[in-house]
């Protein structure tokens, strides 16, 4: 019997990142939040789904390593897409500076963590 799942903390940094943006899409106007805000809330689901797609590949064979790799250039182009679109709303005047500044800070650490994880599952 192997061992029990286990979510790593990129996961959790990014159920952090869900609910601070959450904070901020239900006071956006209606027209952004139905739009954009409903975009930004897929691509944050989409990176979820990535990295636990990514944490269950097989960590033992290189196929599953580079399919992993490959989940984990998702999730960066996921994070990327996020902060496009949350700098437009900030220049929208939609968010605040220190939302803006807070968000960044958490999209950050994540993409540090997807950077060390793709190399790690590359080998290198």
């Amino acid at each position: 019997m192997g061992q029990p799942f286990k979510h790593n903390r990129i996961y959790y940094d990014l159920q952090k990142l869900y609910k601070l943006y959450w904070n901020q899409h239900k006071h956006f106007p209606r027209a952004f939040r139905f739009t954009t805000g409903e975009q930004l809330l897929k691509e944050i689901t989409s990176a979820i789904r990535n990295v636990v797609l990514a944490n269950l590949q097989s960590k033992s064979t290189t196929a599953g390593r580079e399919y992993a790799a490959k989940l984990l250039v998702e999730v960066n182009a996921s994070l990327e897409t996020i902060s496009a679109l949350l700098l437009l709303a900030w220049e929208m005047k939609f968010l605040s500076h220190g939302a803006l500044a807070v968000i960044t800070e958490c999209i950050g650490n994540i993409q540090r963590q997807v950077v060390g994880w793709r190399r790690w599952f590359l080998g290198g």
